[in-house]
């Protein structure tokens, strides 16, 4: 028979909980928590303590299975819910939402996003708006195709290689010529071109007023 009542236990490493049923003042015996996936794949998320839960007990209430949890006066969907909105809402205010009118995926997370992977491909016909207040980005290698917009300071520590890059008014750059424009430009060292030192090239003359040769 279905029965209603509250999560009075959770027994986490081992899928079971208790419930206590008001109609008949009476606490079970630890019951197994429906899940989506028990085998090779698993899904973990237990019930809270005191929430609302749907059991299939036998006709004594000795054995059973939670089903799953319901909502009742005190507890309704959440603010976010909608016809076409996948919501799920946890109790540190994150959310997970899916609206399918705006093909929009929305993680709200409050705390860090750890994403660990072997081989991963992210799409979307749309844009992908991070905001965060710090992003670290381990990678052998890290490629990016397309243009490349950095506003505000950008520190690079090792050698910078640049290519094919589009000058200001658009056009692509040939070869590896980049182009800067900059304020002012600054190096603790020294900058090279060609192989020509800015601290250390000389110049020479012919004669006195006579025009200098490019740096040697």
């Amino acid at each position: 028979m279905l029965k209603f009542g509250h999560i009075s236990e959770v027994n986490v490493k081992n899928g079971l909980a208790r419930v206590y049923f008001t109609e008949d003042d009476f606490v079970s015996a630890p019951l197994k928590m429906a899940v989506n996936r028990s085998g090779t794949d698993k899904t973990s998320f237990p019930f809270n303590i005191n929430e609302h839960v749907c059991c299939l007990m036998d006709e004594n209430l000795e054995y059973g299975v939670i089903i799953c949890a319901v909502y009742d006066e005190k507890n309704l969907p959440h603010a976010d819910a909608g016809e076409n909105i996948l919501s799920i809402n946890f109790g540190d205010s994150s959310s997970i939402l899916y609206d399918r009118n705006s093909h929009t995926l929305t993680l709200d997370i409050n705390g860090n996003i750890n994403i660990k992977c072997k081989d991963a491909k992210i799409e979307s016909s749309g844009k992908i708006d991070v905001d965060a207040t710090k992003i670290n980005l381990t990678a052998v290698d890290v490629n990016i195709e397309g243009i490349l917009n950095v506003s505000g300071a950008a520190t690079i520590k090792g050698v910078v290689s640049m290519g094919g890059l589009a000058g200001i008014d658009g056009a692509p750059i040939p070869g590896n010529d980049v182009e800067l424009n900059v304020a002012s430009l600054s190096a603790t060292t020294d900058v090279s071109a060609a192989g020509k030192s800015l601290k250390t090239h000389i110049h020479t003359s012919g004669a006195a007023g006579a025009h200098t040769t490019p740096p040697i």
